[in-house]
């Protein structure tokens, strides 16, 4: 199986960022009165997925769908103060550095539900526990919720009455990077290298991977 990324293990913000939330909203919800999370999409009284995911569920069953937004990297800032630890190479010297920077951006839940009344609760009741009372369920996967906004409730569909409400998420999150040397000081050329001539057929799409892990809950 063939890597979708440059170079191996590297994580991609926004994916990493949304599977995060992602799993700290489902354990969140998992505690629900009301709209109990499970995984087992047939007992579930809550969807939560990301936006990619494009699922169509059938029932009445609420759904929130989560969305990274935009962000940027200031690499004078990576290369000046945050570079904080040298790394050696597999050569056995120092041939890199690892660097820690916090990342500003927002993340979108789109609230959809088939009663305005519903849509609107949900969207309330989840920017109180982002905010206070589950903040530090969401610190446990690397996202500090600094502000919640919410909109107003719309009809999105006319045909199926179906109301949605976005919360919107002023988070930060620390973020590493790591840029390290391994080859002798007269090389570095980046080689790539393939098993076999016909990689179109073993081409993996894009898709939807999240964990089904739990949070590892503080005693």
């Amino acid at each position: 199986m063939y890597e979708r990324t440059i170079f191996p293990d590297l994580k991609l913000f926004k994916k990493e960022i949304t599977e995060r939330f992602l799993i700290a909203l489902r354990e969140v919800f998992r505690q629900h009165p009301a709209y109990g999370y499970q995984d087992d999409e047939s007992q579930t009284r809550i969807h939560i997925d990301p936006t990619y995911a494009n699922i169509f569920y059938e029932g009445k069953n609420p759904q929130m769908l989560i969305k990274v937004g935009s962000y940027q990297f200031n690499l004078n800032d990576t290369f000046n103060q945050n570079a904080y630890q040298e790394v050696e190479n597999d050569l056995g010297v120092i041939g890199g550095f690892r660097s820690l920077k916090t990342i500003g951006t927002n993340i979108t839940v789109m609230i959809r539900s088939f009663a305005e009344e519903e849509s609107s609760d949900l969207a309330d009741e989840l920017s109180t526990l982002g905010i206070f009372s589950a903040h530090s369920m969401f610190t446990q996967v690397g996202i500090n919720i600094r502000d919640a906004q919410v909109s107003e409730t719309v009809e999105a569909d006319n045909n199926n009455d179906i109301y949605e409400t976005g919360v919107s998420f002023q988070i930060e999150t620390p973020w590493e990077f790591m840029k390290v040397n391994g080859k002798p000081a007269d090389g570095g050329e980046i080689e790539f290298e393939s098993d076999d001539d016909d990689i179109i057929n073993d081409y993996r799409q894009p898709g939807v991977y999240t964990f089904r892990g739990r949070i590892v809950k503080k005693d």
